[in-house]
């Protein structure tokens, strides 16, 4: 484990990978950290709550040792990081932001793949939303995504506190006492408890270089704002859920997959993963399955066998690569679940 210290370490301190910025037109500047294979297929990760562009490090190890071909950018939210803050931002806001940064490091007419976890899921969904940028989206994998519908047991609960309590004491809290980077640490790298705890810290300590504001307006943003349903997305989109899951519902997941294709979203996948939290979906074989679900199926053909629901589950699923793929030309009228 020394040497795994070592190198994760060094690579958080590295100005290879992170710590990178970029400048925006309006003069602000956005942090970003990338990973990967050299020339892979870009990745653009959407980060949770409490964590930083840091994060994407934890991605690399897996990403060279199975040869996957990825690029992976994540790149920190205004206030996060080295980012600039953006006093009074919006969901809406964020695409623009990403298409500047897309054109920047990417070049103007690349593709790309989307990627996001937890708080990262609507940032996601707005990208999707965004009438330029979703077209220059090869795929979207959205993992544990929050889902804030007006229905959903703990979004009823939250709303009926008072409005003070809801802008101000629960963003505070949620940013206090979040322990989803010190999880997924655990989650992703699979190593020792105490370089669990270093490597929460540096990713923790980075999101808050600047203080918590940025954290409590991911927050406010959550608690506040409407969910964006793309239209139209022809690509697929992929949906992960642990079924240990305490924070997003199955039940808000098949909602979103029935809302993509009520909207016209033609592919859509369904992962529920068995023994999985809100943060333990991003370990071992699931990250493997995720990051598959990043590459473009040829790619994925050459790089791991097939993986497929057993056979009384196929009715309506199609193979894409080692994904299963509920193809939903006009609407989802059972989206099917497996593995729980």
């Amino acid at each position: 484990e020394s040497d795994r210290r070592h190198i994760l370490k060094s690579m958080f301190y590295d100005p290879t990978y992170t710590r990178k910025l970029v400048k925006l037109k309006d003069g602000r500047t956005l942090s970003y950290c990338e990973v990967g294979a050299a020339g892979g297929t870009p990745v653009i990760f959407q980060v949770g709550l409490m964590g930083s562009s840091m994060v994407a490090v934890l991605f690399d190890e897996p990403i060279q040792l199975l040869r996957l071909g990825l690029r992976v950018y994540a790149v920190d939210y205004p206030g996060i990081g080295d980012s600039s803050p953006k006093p009074n931002r919006t969901l809406q806001d964020w695409p623009n932001d990403v298409l500047e940064f897309v054109n920047i490091i990417l070049g103007p007419d690349q593709v790309f793949a989307l990627w996001s976890h937890s708080l990262g899921g609507p940032h996601a969904l707005a990208i999707l939303k965004h009438p330029v940028l979703s077209k220059r989206i090869s795929r979207a994998t959205i993992v544990s995504p929050w889902l804030p519908f007006e229905d959903s047991t703990l979004f009823k609960t939250i709303k009926r506190l008072p409005p003070f309590v809801q802008k101000n004491v629960l963003p505070s809290l949620a940013t206090t006492f979040s322990t989803s980077t010190l999880s997924m640490a655990g989650s992703v790298t699979s190593c020792g408890s105490n370089l669990q705890l270093e490597v929460a810290k540096i990713i923790t300590s980075y999101a808050s270089r600047q203080g918590q504001a940025g954290n409590r307006q991911m927050v406010q943003i959550a608690l506040q704002e409407a969910l964006p349903i793309p239209r139209n997305f022809q690509k697929p989109i992929f949906i992960f859920v642990g079924c240990r899951d305490s924070l997003v519902g199955q039940r808000d997941c098949l909602k979103l997959v029935h809302l993509l294709s009520d909207r016209g979203c033609p592919n859509v996948v369904f992962h529920a993963i068995e023994g999985a939290d809100h943060n333990r979906v991003m370990g071992g074989d699931n990250l493997v399955r995720i990051m598959h679900s990043l590459l473009p199926p040829l790619a994925v053909e050459e790089k791991a066998s097939d993986v497929m629901p057993s056979s009384s589950e196929n009715a309506g699923w199609q193979q894409e690569g080692t994904m299963s793929v509920l193809k939903t030309p006009t609407r989802v009228q059972q989206p099917r679940r497996f593995g729980c």
